[in-house]
């Protein structure tokens, strides 16, 4: 799955400094579809807390990898290359199963290379050098199995890869790269040091299935010499992180993998921020779309990778009546960002020259800026001259700081005459995304058992569904077996189903299959050690299952409504309450629109808090 450093460790002959260039790919979305998001800050952490610990004099930055950025990095001399992202994997015009790794295209999209595109970039520039032009190449990711053959191919004497068609855990990845460059660096040979990696991770016990995950990784070329010690010579020291500085801000905190959903209108909008047509970007959607969260998004998303070198300021605007008091709470935002980037006492001009303008002065010199104006909503007594001091005062705040950006948020359009803008409107959210928002902000542990995941009924009337739909396409299956699966680390004993395919094209239909929104079965990889690599494995999705559930439906795509009804299922004294008691109580409230029910919502969370029994911490200990 994922993760793109590209690692600069050191050169064979020492110099007065041996570093770790970190470049990471996080794309958004892929031909239109979200791209799952993996834990980067977990992988930079775990290599840097190598490096860290092995003593070393070395120094390391961390940066997002453009191909770009990418060929920086070599041409400045780097030898140990770390690919760490997404691997896609696709068959060709003849059937054969080819492979691409993803980096970023600078606006939130995908750039997928190919093999070869990527070794040519590697290579050039190295004509004529009598070495390889790398030492070591590390390529973490799904897929990343032609790659690492491509690496030894082309001469690099040592290569790490991720075996084909095989889908890597994000804490086998973590763990693999932390031990085997604590190992490197610690000056064991490169053998020595893939050895200690894929043990650590083979007794790792919070891995699901550790010695299928570390059997996932292979060293090349095969029969080559990995006795080499690369780092011999690197003298003891402390690691220096030289990484890029990030520019002001006083945006809320905010964590990617919490972030669930709306990764198309998110790649949108950074799409937006990051070009040069639209200086107005503004998100609608009524209380409670998400509005919030996804202006977050987006804005932490581009913070990373520095695009506005001035800055980006976030004011929430609910309550804000009047220009005078928008124009207080920008000063605020800009006196907050300056202080958190030890710029405190700049800037501290006027805010206007009147109460109908905007704080022009304190923007305009500041280079490439984005402000945010979050929650914000024309005043409900306004009048149409009071309408077009507004309008006049955005207007002319844009104009006055040519370098600025402005993203609004809230729930009703504005149009500024001569001022190129993008709109996006926010709908409710798809059922699935719900049923994972539901899933991970529960109190307690949705069950398997609980949604009939493992009823022999449910499985049969679902793989029925699926051979008729299979049955139009022209894929038969040759058989299925269906068996529970002892390893499950939940506690439950799922019902799964292995499926015997003619070829691998047949193979890639029904994954294909399975993966589309018809189907509640889920599908994952064969096991290593199975000999017929024509085998899907399958069991019925919890996730999938509870997409279908009334109390999802109940919802209306509404994430505020969903965080609200989560909490109605945590328990006081007893077991708590159940799935079908929540999807009871929603039906009883006959609201017609989302905002309603959020307030009906918050009365009822409101209440049970109040009422729920207060117990002593002496009762506790005594049950």
């Amino acid at each position: 799955m994922a993760r793109h450093p590209v690692i600069n460790q050191a050169l064979k002959k020492p110099t007065p400094n041996h570093g770790t260039q970190q470049a990471q790919a996080a794309p958004l979305v892929h031909n239109g579809r979200p791209v799952e998001q993996l834990d980067m800050k977990a992988e930079r952490d775990a290599v840097f807390s190598a490096l860290k610990s092995s003593g070393k004099q070395a120094h390391a930055t961390s940066d997002f990898c453009t191909t770009r950025r990418l060929r920086d990095v070599l041409t400045a001399g780097c030898r140990i290359l770390h690919c760490s992202g997404h691997g896609f994997s696709y068959l060709d015009q003849s059937g054969r199963q080819q492979s691409r790794l993803a980096f970023e295209d600078g606006e939130g999209g995908t750039h997928a290379l190919e093999v070869s595109n990527l070794l040519a970039l590697i290579w050039a520039g190295a004509e004529g050098d009598e070495r390889p032009p790398l030492d070591l190449a590390f390529v973490s990711a799904c897929h990343g199995g032609p790659y690492g053959e491509a690496f030894a191919a082309a001469g690099v004497p040592h290569v790490v890869a991720v075996r084909r068609q095989e889908q890597l855990q994000d804490k086998a990845a973590c763990l693999f790269a932390e031990q085997f460059y604590h190992a490197l660096f610690m000056g064991r040979s490169v053998k020595q040091a893939f050895t200690i990696g894929k043990q650590a991770v083979a007794n790792q016990p919070h891995i699901v299935r550790p010695g299928e995950e570390a059997h996932k990784f292979m060293l090349l070329p095969v029969d080559g010499d990995h006795s080499e010690v690369l780092l011999r010579n690197l003298p003891p020291g402390q690691l220096k992180w030289v990484s890029p500085p990030r520019c002001a801000h006083n945006l809320p905190a905010f964590r990617p993998l919490q972030f669930i959903g709306r990764q198309v209108e998110w790649q949108r909008l950074v799409a937006a921020a990051c070009g040069s047509q639209k200086r107005l970007l503004h998100l609608i959607g009524e209380a409670g779309t998400g509005k919030t969260s996804l202006t977050l998004a987006a804005a932490h998303y581009v913070l990373e990778r520095g695009t506005f070198a001035g800055g980006i300021l976030y004011v929430s605007a609910a309550g804000a009546t009047s220009i005078a008091a928008l124009s207080r709470l920008i000063v605020a935002a800009v006196a907050e960002a300056n202080r958190g980037s030890g710029r405190a006492g700049e800037e501290d001009e006027p805010t206007g020259s009147s109460n109908d303008e905007l704080p022009f002065a304190l923007l305009r010199h500041r280079g490439a800026c984005l402000l945010i104006i979050d929650e914000w909503t024309m005043p409900c007594d306004s009048t149409v001259l009071s309408s077009a001091l507004w309008v006049r005062a955005l207007g002319s705040l844009l104009e006055r700081a040519p370098d600025l950006r402005v993203l609004l948020s809230g729930t009703h359009s504005l149009a500024l005459p001569g001022v190129a803008r993008l709109e996006l409107g926010l709908m409710a959210m798809p059922d699935g995304d719900v049923a994972r928002l539901f899933k991970e902000l529960s109190p307690r542990a949705i069950t398997r058992s609980e949604l009939g995941c493992d009823e022999p009924a449910a499985l049969k009337a679902e793989i029925v569904s699926l051979l008729r739909r299979l049955g139009r396409t022209g894929s038969p299956l040759e058989r299925f077996t269906v068996l529970h699966d002892a390893g499950a680390t939940d506690g439950s004993l799922p019902l799964r189903v292995q499926w015997a395919v003619q070829d691998a094209e047949a193979a890639a239909a029904l994954r294909s299959e399975l993966s589309s929104e018809k189907s509640l079965l889920h599908f994952e990889q064969p096991p290593p050690e199975t000999s017929d690599r024509h085998l899907v494995w399958g069991y019925l999705s919890l996730t999938k299952v509870l997409a279908k559930h009334p109390v999802i439906a109940a919802l209306r795509g509404s994430p505020k409504a969903t965080a609200l009804a989560v909490g109605l299922l945590a328990p006081s004294l007893g077991s708590g309450r159940s799935l079908a008691d929540l999807a009871g109580l929603l039906s009883a409230l006959v609201i017609d629109d989302p905002a309603g029910l959020i307030d009906e919502l918050g009365r009822v969370s409101s209440r049970e808090q109040f009422d729920r029994p207060r117990v002593h911490a002496r009762e506790w200990l005594c049950v």
